[in-house]
């Protein structure tokens, strides 16, 4: 019997969707492998995915294909991004995977904790932006500091507001030593103190923040680890594993206070930061003539 051309296509359609699916669980296979250390073949036999354990070499040679290329790519600018999406399509896969071994009920669970990890890794990724923009204003606020501080003989001077001077090594300086010196606008002990607080803050920021990612990433690493060992206990580790990601998550939390107080500091501590131009080597501040706003040096 002659098939249409209309039956031609829906056949060859619903061949591309056999195939794409044929892939995907070949893929999960792969990374099922990985888990838990065993070889695929085996794990398809006893999932009844006969007709996967052929294409398991071929997965097995793409994926060490596309991991050699992600190698040679990390040598340029794009390496971050590239990184970023290779990790992303991991979790991917072996999500797929351990959502396999459960039910339904399971499943939904599962996909509910997933979705909560990645909301504290966005969180995460935002809290990154905030600290890489303060990094800025701190370099600027640093040009200032230097390029504002007051010498004498090559040696760096700094005043209390209260009038006591000391020298960059925080060592007193008597008054007559002291004279001569000309403080006018020049960076204060209470403006260099406050930079160097910031600075230390944001410095713990970030470390802090760097360890709560990578204890999110074990915590996943672990959670899929597990579950792919004992299914029967699904529902006992991810009891464990919520309660672990709440206290992630509440130190996400901290962090970004604690970065939202530095904003502040930083923002009452040097107004004139935007007025530096630290590439030129020369700090402007502003001054108004007439209804124009110009820059003259201070």
């Amino acid at each position: 019997m002659a098939i249409s051309v209309r039956e031609n296509q829906a056949n060859q359609l619903e061949s591309g969707h056999l195939k794409d699916a044929f892939w995907l669980v070949s893929e999960a296979l792969y990374e099922v492998s990985k888990v838990l250390n065993l070889p695929a073949e085996l794990i398809a036999e006893t999932l009844g995915l006969d007709g996967v354990r052929s294409k398991y070499t071929e997965i097995r040679l793409t994926k060490e294909e596309q991991r050699l290329d992600v190698s040679s790519r990390a040598q340029f600018s794009g390496a971050r991004d590239d990184r970023e999406n290779r990790d992303r399509k991991e979790r991917d896969f072996s999500r797929l995977a351990v959502m396999a071994l459960l039910n339904n009920e399971q499943r939904q669970r599962l996909g509910g904790l997933y979705d909560g990890i990645e909301g504290t890794r966005g969180k995460g990724a935002d809290i990154g932006g905030r600290l890489a923009e303060l990094e800025g204003k701190l370099e600027r606020w640093h040009d200032k500091i230097m390029l504002n501080t007051a010498y004498k003989d090559g040696k760096a001077y700094f005043r209390y507001e209260d009038g006591r001077v000391v020298d960059e090594s925080g060592n007193s300086v008597p008054p007559e030593q002291a004279a001569g010196i000309d403080f006018a606008g020049k960076t204060s002990v209470e403006e260099k103190a406050a930079y160097d607080a910031a600075r230390t803050e944001v410095d713990e920021l970030k470390e802090g923040l760097g360890n709560a990612l990578g204890d999110l990433d074990a915590l996943e690493a672990d959670l899929n680890r597990r579950i792919a060992e004992n299914p029967d206990k699904a529902d006992e580790i991810m009891d464990e594993v919520e309660r672990s990601h709440q206290g992630i998550d509440r130190r996400m939390e901290d962090i970004e206070e604690r970065a939202k107080e530095v904003e502040r500091s930083v923002g009452a501590s040097a107004p004139s930061v935007n007025h530096v131009e630290a590439r030129t080597g020369i700090v402007m501040a502003p001054s108004t003539v007439g209804s124009v706003e110009v820059f003259k040096l201070p």
